[in-house]
């Protein structure tokens, strides 16, 4: 007895289901991203497959890394200015 791969619809049922969920997880993650991250936004959109829920999550996570590195990174200037009361001049 050999094993066969079933071709009824119904075999395949488990994966599109599985694939529909994550592509409607991955729509509702990137509806809910800031401005911020409109770059992870625009690659999503224009990507030819979909993107898979995992790789979602690994390109937001390393996307705010390199955000965060970069804000350490960046240093910070402050421009002071003194205050000097003037004398009160009384005739």
């Amino acid at each position: 007895m050999t094993n066969r791969i079933s071709c009824s619809p119904l075999g395949f049922f488990p994966l599109f289901a599985y694939l529909i969920l994550g592509i409607e997880k991955v729509e509702i993650v990137l509806t809910g991203l800031p401005s911020d991250f409109d770059g992870v936004i625009t690659l999503a959109s224009f990507s030819s497959e979909p993107l898979l829920f995992q790789c979602l999550v690994d390109i937001l996570l390393e996307f705010e890394s390199r955000q965060s590195r970069a804000a350490t990174e960046t240093p910070f200037h402050a421009n002071l200015v003194a205050f000097a009361p003037t004398p009160l001049v009384t005739d």
